[in-house]
């Protein structure tokens, strides 16, 4: 069984989901934070 310092860093192939993914989900956030702030404040 390989130790664990024996095992190669993770490819491109591997991060590049997790970051694309983890974009998405801050992007979604933040639009519905703007949308939220800009309703609320249209109702003042």
């Amino acid at each position: 069984m390989p130790e664990v310092t024996d095992q190669p860093a993770k490819s491109m192939r591997t991060w590049r989901p997790i970051t694309l993914w983890s974009a998405g989900i801050v992007l979604t956030l933040g639009s519905i934070w703007v949308i939220v702030a800009a309703v609320s404040r249209q109702n003042d």
